[in-house]
């Protein structure tokens, strides 16, 4: 589903935290506006921004990261690495709040 928040980023083995956002989102996982390029197969912590609260981390891997042509950042997808239905459970509430 397309879903559009504000997201923070951990790549695995950094102690750094970047800002991006999220440009979809399923069980499986994500595609995520980054401000830095990622390694293919390299892993991540993700956080989503709910605005009244941050969802619980979660974890997953890098598919693939392409630069964005119209302006700086990369698109970068991300396989979790678990089934995250409590996730879009909760995204798919606060979404219906918002309505």
């Amino acid at each position: 589903m397309s879903f559009q928040a504000p997201a923070v980023i951990k790549p695995a083995l950094d102690q750094q935290t970047y800002k991006g956002r999220t440009v979809d989102l399923s069980r499986g996982g994500s595609l995520i506006n980054s401000p830095i390029p990622l390694e293919e197969g390299s892993g991540l912590e993700l956080r989503i921004d709910l605005g009244e609260f941050t969802l619980a981390p979660v974890d997953g891997k890098v598919k693939r990261s392409n630069p964005v042509f119209y302006g700086h950042g990369h698109l970068v997808a991300v396989e979790f690495d678990d089934k995250t239905d409590s996730l879009i459970e909760a995204i798919e509430r606060a979404s219906d709040q918002e309505s």
